[in-house]
């Protein structure tokens, strides 16, 4: 089945969108999609935390104020 836009464009054109994202923005208009685009991020990040932050928050890694490393790439703080 092929879809007829306008006798301009066809499905390959870059104006083309995937028509399940375009009816996602309009119903929930641009700052909708956006907040839906910022929580999927958000918990995503939540949900790969222990994967993407190796080291446990309560645990000592290193000694106190390391200079950057590969181990850590920002240092390590007097705590």
């Amino acid at each position: 089945m092929q879809r007829i836009l306008s006798p301009q464009m066809t499905l390959t054109d870059s104006a083309y969108r995937p028509a399940i994202l375009a009816r996602l923005r309009t119903a929930l208009g641009i700052e909708g999609f956006v907040g839906l685009a910022l929580l999927t991020l958000l918990l995503t990040t939540a949900v790969l935390a222990p994967i993407l932050v190796p080291y446990d928050p309560d645990e000592f890694t290193g000694r106190p104020l390391e200079h950057p490393s590969a181990a850590h790439r920002l240092g390590t703080n007097d705590v």
